[in-house]
């Protein structure tokens, strides 16, 4: 579940445990399993690239647009992630980079680069709370977290445009996080996250992310083609289109080093 945020686009929210064995889990138990079912299912893959269109919408119908590119390499059997993302669009934005190294076994790491003064700054865990780029989400958002990190618990079934649905709530093990903690809506059929709702460390709902156009790759996986991230307290949105999508076509673990991030628009 960790990847129905901006990654869903990319990595995407191992078939479910037989109904017997589900049945006799606790809520906690099905739960967890429903999130590394979700999370095994998303990772087959080597490397993904990707253009995407994000747009936010003001309270007052004003649109920012922007493009990026985007690749994501899985390595050392899925416990490393990497991501690169770099703004194609406007001009003016052209040639900014994130860069993120997600790990299971150690601290995630993070950097953002700014071609118009030629720096790159690493982005330590408080200052990931931020907003990225002026949108809906934040740089936290954006780097995959290990399942162990959360704690999980099954709640219902439940539908999302008209999809049957298992709802899954976990909370972060570190009480330092952005978010007290999220409710998922998973398809039972291919278990993409159709709706996510974050809670404030007051335990408010802040925003809900919503996904729909289910695209399906060559290799029969399914994602989401666009997701919208609406900020219930200021009234914006984010929008993130899938514009074009390729799957396992070579891309090198050097892609995705810090010196690389220079060269990378």
């Amino acid at each position: 579940m960790l990847r129905t945020i901006f990654l869903g686009l990319l990595v995407s929210l191992t078939t479910l445990l037989p109904s017997i064995q589900t049945y006799a889990q606790s809520a906690e138990e099905k739960g967890k399993q429903l999130a590394l079912d979700s999370l095994n299912k998303s990772n087959s893959f080597r490397d993904i690239s990707s253009t995407i269109e994000m747009v936010t919408i003001e309270t007052s119908g004003k649109k920012t647009v922007r493009e990026m590119n985007v690749k994501v390499l899985n390595i050392d059997n899925r416990n490393t992630i990497m991501s690169l993302l770099v703004f194609s669009k406007p001009k003016r934005e052209k040639g900014v980079a994130l860069l993120s190294h997600a790990f299971k076994t150690k601290q995630d790491k993070q950097w953002l680069y700014l071609p118009n003064i030629r720096r790159t700054k690493k982005l330590a865990p408080k200052g990931r709370k931020g907003s990225f780029m002026g949108s809906e989400l934040s740089y936290s958002d954006l780097i995959p977290q290990s399942v162990e990190d959360f704690n999980y618990r099954y709640l219902k079934d439940d539908m999302v445009n008209q999809r049957n649905c298992s709802v899954v709530e976990r909370s972060p093990k570190n009480k330092g996080s952005l978010y007290s903690k999220q409710i998922t809506w998973l398809d039972k059929e291919n278990l993409i996250a159709l709706k996510t709702e974050f809670y404030t460390q007051q335990s408010k709902p802040i925003k809900t992310l919503l996904a729909t156009g289910i695209i399906t790759d060559n290799q029969g996986n399914s994602r989401p083609g666009l997701l919208v991230m609406k900020n219930h307290k200021t009234g914006r949105s984010t929008q993130l289109k899938n514009l074009d999508y390729q799957i396992n076509t070579g891309l090198q673990e050097d892609e995705f080093s810090e010196a690389a991030l220079e060269f990378s628009r």
